[in-house]
């Protein structure tokens, strides 16, 4: 085989490496190339090793709307205010709601009820009682990262 290249590339021949000029090494690459239907039947045999990793899930993978509360919410929902403060009560039962992964919209509801249930805070005043309670549960959104 006749090379008209300068270069040669390094090659190892069965354990001894040797000289292969650049054109008969790219002649003999094109001639041992697998093929198209070879590589797809191989790929086709892959199957990738198994993941030890646990998949990372969302800080905020899914949400809740039922009235399983826990926590502080709990307290407050059974016992009503233990410290007088209906405001900061209800604050911190929304806050306890977005903790527990509550919807926005549930911590709405819920909160409202539990202000129908202990004193009646808002509920007595109206549209404007009602965007009180609504900035009370967005401004306890922001406080937990929702």
């Amino acid at each position: 085989m006749r090379c008209h290249a300068q270069r040669a590339v390094r090659r190892l021949y069965g354990g001894a490496e040797g000289n292969l000029c650049l054109e008969a090494f790219i002649d003999e690459a094109f001639d041992s190339m697998a093929s198209r239907e070879q590589i797809v039947k191989l790929a086709a045999l892959y199957q990738p090793p198994p993941s030890n990793k646990p998949l990372p899930s969302p800080k905020f993978s899914h949400t809740r709307i039922d009235a399983n509360f826990r926590f502080v919410a709990r307290d407050i929902w059974d016992a009503g205010p233990s410290h007088g403060d209906r405001s900061l009560a209800l604050f911190s039962f929304a806050c306890s709601l977005f903790r527990q992964l509550y919807s926005p919209d549930a911590v709405l509801e819920w909160t409202r009820q539990c202000d129908l249930k202990w004193g009646q805070k808002f509920a007595t005043r109206g549209a404007s009682g009602e965007q009180q309670l609504r900035k009370l549960v967005d401004d306890a959104g922001v406080k937990m990262g929702r």
